[in-house]
């Protein structure tokens, strides 16, 4: 699985993308959009 988006902007780099989920509040969900295979997928998670 790899990660292409958080909140959907591009994150290339595993800095970036701790970077994006730091600007999510506690308890908020977090958009993803990821690549499992041949397929992109959007899923949600709750950031705790």
């Amino acid at each position: 699985m790899l990660i292409e988006e958080v909140e959907r902007r591009p994150v290339q780099t595993v800095q970036a993308f701790r970077t994006a989920i730091s600007k999510v509040a506690s308890g908020k969900p977090i958009l993803l959009l990821v690549r499992l295979g041949n397929a992109n997928q959007f899923i949600v998670i709750r950031k705790p």
